[in-house]
């Protein structure tokens, strides 16, 4: 029985470690930014869609930004298709900023033409 519950608990970790570490992003009491910049690249082809902006400074120049979202799975049961926010588009991100792993977890994005798309996990009130 021992033996069985120690299996049991290897299984556990195995499984749910790469989860705890996928979701690393300590997001309690970071900084919510509001960015705006081109989309560079998209990508749905993962466990979360990611958006790479770039911004342009007058000070700083130009500035990459990942923005990660929710599943491919989540966004699709809101509407929201692959095909709706394509590389060249000019977008605001408004979400919370990760100093340590360096990436926006956003609330919702907004296109010029004032189209927003909530892509986080937790859509906000809009």
């Amino acid at each position: 029985m021992v033996t069985f519950l120690r299996l049991a608990a290897l299984l556990g970790f195995l499984v749910l470690a790469p989860a705890f570490a996928h979701h690393s992003m300590d997001l309690q009491g970071a900084p919510h930014v509001e960015i705006r910049g081109r989309i560079v690249k998209a990508s749905w082809d993962g466990a979360h869609v990611v958006y790479v902006l770039q911004s342009q400074s007058d000070t700083d120049g130009p500035t990459t930004w990942t923005v990660m979202g929710a599943s491919p799975k989540i966004l699709r049961t809101r509407g929201i298709s692959k095909n709706q926010l394509q590389p060249g588009e000019t977008v605001v991100v408004v979400g919370r900023f990760d100093s340590k792993t360096n990436v926006i977890a956003p609330d919702y994005l907004i296109t010029d033409a004032g189209k927003r798309f909530a892509l986080g996990y937790y859509p906000p009130s809009m």
